[in-house]
């Protein structure tokens, strides 16, 4: 046992810094599987070029809620609103490296499947820039054209069918 402890302090003193390095990545493992604040239930994307105030997204999100069910057992339906600020029928060549981005975005989210559910000024030009995505059915809601993927979930098409 007298032997112990001195070997034990030598071990340290050369490998205290792994050590605290393994500690730190096993921290940042465990806090990365931790879930963070509400999850959506629904991700409803909103094309148009028209500006609009953070306060009437909100009150577009919770009039989307209205029409939605709580997909993820936690009691709170959530619809998260991903707005895309551009103008597919006219795109403005002087809005530059912006544009380019909010299309570049939009085009990720379709790529990646995050909305099942736009809300369109232009349906027609929606289409024609994505390789119509889009089904053929269309609802007004709220001065937008509420269309749905062809390929939409079941929970997304139980919501799109609710729209008014």
């Amino acid at each position: 046992m007298k032997e112990f402890i001195p070997k034990l302090k030598n071990w340290w003193w050369y490998n205290k810094r792994l050590v605290i390095i393994g500690l730190i990545a096993a921290a940042v493992l465990i806090y990365s599987f931790i879930p963070t604040g509400t999850q959506s239930d629904y991700h409803v994307g909103l094309v148009t070029p028209r500006p609009h105030s953070e306060a009437e997204l909100l009150a577009l999100e919770e009039k989307l809620a209205q029409y939605a069910e709580d997909l993820n057992g936690d009691g709170e339906v959530r619809v998260q609103l991903h707005f895309y600020p551009v103008d597919l029928a006219d795109p403005d060549p002087n809005a530059g490296a912006n544009n380019y981005q909010f299309v570049s975005a939009l085009d990720a989210d379709l790529v990646g499947h995050t909305c099942d559910i736009f809300l369109l000024e232009n349906p027609a030009a929606f289409q024609h820039a994505t390789g119509d995505k889009l089904s053929e059915d269309v609802k007004c809601f709220e001065g937008f054209f509420a269309a749905i993927r062809k390929d939409a979930g079941v929970e997304a098409a139980e919501m799109f069918e609710k729209l008014k």
